[in-house]
């Protein structure tokens, strides 16, 4: 089977972090995120990737290129316009002939995606959707289904005296290409909104797959730092992506000085340096060729690739994008600062 990834967005909602790259290369525990989805595809039997591309696009392909370095071959599909999720499909269309996986580059979740295709084909489903429970579905998109997971309803962004099912769409379906003959000839096109709504109309056989795996939408600063705890505890496991059970994983090239603490759960990258008398942790990511400086703090924190964290200074709940130097004895709480508005951020 071949997977169709869509990664045009813009990520807005990570803003100022995603000002100068795509939401797919968001690093999640020091790789970017799409990475982990597309290990995740390859998990389950998938070596033919196709991506769409569109918002810094140039850096998604220059990263994986033809995607022998991850054992897939990786084709891509520049969208010169915005097309909307639906759009992207039908332009990537002509890479199928065969019921094929679909999935927003930016989900990040454990997915069985072998039981999502058998229960797809076991179905002769035209559309199957993977949806994912969660404790508070008003800002998604619900997908209402009976016993045997036929689809009756879809109600998006419900108020709470609307919610019947904490079940949502999860961004992850599998197709079959006589699917996309119901695809209006328009765009931007959300397959979402339009057209699920269109094939159920028209009593097409879409299927939802209710899967209880671990999900979590990281569109936002604070739940992407949600997520890194849940991978730091060890709730949550990605491709690629284990922690040991002593909770600490510090890079064999990573200088700790005398002086300085590390309070696990902390997963430090590469040519790191942990400086006199700072702290470290708990929950905390840095990336490669970070600097923390003397008495410097960095807790429940993620710090991107080359940040210089200045003496004294403190980050509490706080991502620092890649190459930011945070200044001496400034304490950030809950911020998402890039090398472009740190100062904004004093």
């Amino acid at each position: 089977m071949k997977a169709l990834v869509l990664a045009g967005g813009k990520g807005t909602r990570l803003r100022p972090l995603t000002d100068k790259l795509p939401k797919p290369m968001v690093p999640v525990a020091n790789r970017p995120q799409l990475e982990h989805l597309l290990l995740l595809l390859r998990r389950h039997g998938i070596d033919e990737v196709v991506i769409t591309l569109g918002y810094c696009g140039q850096e998604i392909e220059d990263y994986f290129g033809d995607g022998s370095r991850l054992d897939l071959r990786i084709a891509y599909e520049r969208e010169e316009s915005l097309l909307g999720t639906g759009g992207a499909i039908v332009q990537a269309k002509h890479h199928f002939d065969d019921s094929f996986l679909v999935c927003n580059a930016d989900i990040v979740t454990d997915l069985n995606i072998s039981a999502l295709v058998h229960f797809h084909l076991e179905r002769n489903a035209l559309v199957t959707i993977a949806t994912t429970w969660v404790e508070d579905p008003t800002p998604y998109g619900l997908v209402e289904s009976d016993a045997k997971g036929r689809i009756q309803r879809f109600l998006e962004k419900p108020s709470l005296e609307e919610v019947t099912t904490n079940y949502i769409n999860a961004g992850l379906y599998v197709l079959e290409p006589d699917a996309l003959e119901w695809f209006p000839l328009r765009t931007p096109l959300s397959i979402e909104r339009e057209v699920f709504p269109r094939l159920l109309e028209r009593g097409k056989a879409l299927y939802a797959y209710n899967s209880d795996n671990y999900w979590i939408d990281m569109g936002t600063p604070e739940k992407y730092i949600l997520l890194h705890r849940h991978l730091l505890s060890r709730t949550a496991e990605l491709p690629g992506c284990a922690f040991p059970a002593s909770g600490v994983a510090v890079d064999k090239t990573t200088k700790i000085f005398a002086g300085a603490r590390v309070i696990g759960p902390v997963l430090i990258g590469p040519r790191a340096q942990i400086l006199p008398g700072a702290t470290v942790g708990p929950f905390a990511v840095i990336g490669a060729n970070t600097h923390v400086g003397p008495g410097a703090v960095v807790r429940d924190s993620v710090l991107w690739d080359g940040v210089q964290v200045g003496a004294g200074a403190e980050l509490i709940s706080t991502v620092v994008g890649q190459g930011t130097t945070v200044p001496p004895s400034v304490r950030f709480v809950q911020r998402a600062v890039t090398a472009e508005t740190v100062t904004q951020e004093r």
